[in-house]
């Protein structure tokens, strides 16, 4: 039997991609550059026991349109269920952030809403090979590799035509039969934008107003702004740790450095206002980038600021949240460098409750009373065409006390906050030095008082050695 590849090959069609006939139908908001996910979130949980598989899912796309079709691979006829009130993105934080507190001894910054503003979504579970409507909004060469058998749900999404940067999913709920829980990634070919009547776009990073100073000692502001232009990764990956908490922000930003004869910076720092912990993390990581740099070699010391801007690029990078959560610990084999584990822990039965409701956890199978495991990746592959599938490898939660679980994170926390006791009670010793020096009083009284009566002695006895006066 060929093995069964549930979820997730997200295809996707706004009408700029259909034929003629159907374009009439479906209008894009924006036809400068083709609607796309620039970032979405998966929830994977296998129940074993029953070989079902459950995925919750949503996305932003950009540009917003007021409809959008997403395709989702899935082995079998798929049951869906939209879930309007649910944000997944609220529901990760709410997982995680207990974890980090306990474990790091602070929580991470949560993020922006995930609002869908009204848009509504509808599903139907298509039969691969048995509807031509498919093959016009989705590439026919895609489909045909899925195989016969295989099965779409078709997720039709309609959003009120308002102001609006980005389109938000409802979350959706589907649940099919799987012989093993297998993620596919392969998606269609992206449509091409269409190029735009500007020559070209806006870089993401642009160094502007450098002022290095004295003007004796100094290079010249070109030959800064070269340095930080040339290589701008590092502050590109600042940037993006940014959009992750801020979606779609432009920021700019003031740096200070102060750089010695031979080109090496002594210290950068961020100059004005830092505002919230996102932006000062921002701030910090394009400092750590700026001091990292080799600047022209002078014969004295000198400094200089600069700002730099951060635009959201015209094509954002592409971001998939995949979460895999149930009784067992799913690990994915051969890591590649676009993706990053970000989490791998056991989640209390308190933190579940809060990420979702108890209907919702029932529904996908989440046993009462038992451990749950959560892990986390971050995939950033740009190139899904040709994406290997994920097989996960199932093993058991490791026993209570190892790393990840929650008798090795309350053991830390506990550790933490006893280093703290320790070293209290040194903080306050006034009081108790104080009390030792008044215990001190009568002993010091005891040696005054003998010291003059030995003085008093040595005088009479001298005076008894000079003998009788007259």
């Amino acid at each position: 039997m060929q093995p069964i590849r549930p979820f997730l090959a997200v295809a996707f069609a706004a009408l700029t991609f259909a034929a003629p006939r159907a374009a009439s139908a479906v209008g894009v908001a924006n036809n400068d550059a083709a609607t796309a996910v620039q970032e979405d979130v998966v929830f994977v949980v296998y129940d074993e026991a029953s070989r079902r598989e459950h995925m919750l899912y949503a996305a932003r796309l950009a540009p917003p349109a007021p409809r959008v079709s997403l395709g989702l691979l899935t082995p079998s006829a798929a049951a869906i269920e939209p879930l309007p009130g649910v944000d997944l993105m609220a529901a990760l934080h709410a997982l995680v952030a207990p974890h980090e507190a306990r474990a790091l001894g602070r929580p991470p910054a949560p993020p922006a809403p995930w609002s869908s503003r009204g848009a509504t979504l509808v599903g139907t579970a298509t039969p691969l090979g048995k509807e031509a409507a498919a093959e016009k909004l989705f590439d026919a060469k895609w489909l045909g590799a899925a195989g016969e058998g295989s099965f779409l749900a078709l997720l039709g999404v309609t959003a009120p035509v308002e102001d609006r940067v980005e389109l938000v999913t409802p979350a959706v709920h589907l649940a099919f039969d799987a012989d093993r829980p297998i993620l596919v990634r392969r998606e269609p070919p992206r449509a091409t934008p269409p190029e735009p009547d500007v020559p070209s776009p806006r870089l993401p990073v642009v160094v502007e107003s450098v002022q290095p100073s004295p003007k004796d000692a100094a290079p010249s502001e070109e030959a800064v702004a070269k340095v930080l232009r040339a290589r701008t990764a590092d502050l590109l990956a600042c940037y993006e740790r940014f959009l992750e908490q801020r979606p779609g922000e432009a920021r700019k930003i003031t740096v200070e450095a102060v750089i010695r004869p031979k080109g090496e910076p002594a210290s950068a720092r961020l100059a004005g206002e830092r505002g919230g912990a996102t932006e000062a993390e921002l701030g910090t990581c394009v400092a750590g980038a700026v001091k990292a740099r080799q600047f022209p070699r002078t014969d004295a010391g000198w400094r200089f600021s600069a700002d730099i801007a951060f635009t959201p690029p015209r094509t954002p990078a592409r971001r998939t949240h995949v979460v895999t959560l149930g009784p067992s610990r799913l690990a994915w084999e051969a890591p590649e460098a676009q993706r990053k584990l970000a989490h791998d822990f056991e989640v209390s039965p308190a933190d579940l409750a809060q990420a979702f409701a108890p209907e919702l956890r029932r529904a996908m199978g989440l046993p009462e009373g038992r451990r749950i495991w959560l892990t986390h990746w971050l995939d950033r592959d740009e190139r899904r065409t040709a994406a290997e599938d994920v097989v996960f490898t199932q093993a058991p939660i490791p026993a209570d006390g190892e790393p990840g679980t929650l008798g090795y994170v309350q053991g830390q926390a506990l550790q933490r906050a006893g280093a703290g006791q320790k070293a209290a009670p040194r903080a306050a010793t006034a009081k108790s030095g104080a009390s030792r020096r008044w215990r001190m009083w009568p002993v010091a009284g005891s040696f005054g008082v003998a010291a003059v009566a030995i003085l008093i002695g040595l005088f009479l006895s001298r005076d008894d050695r000079r003998g009788p006066r007259g």
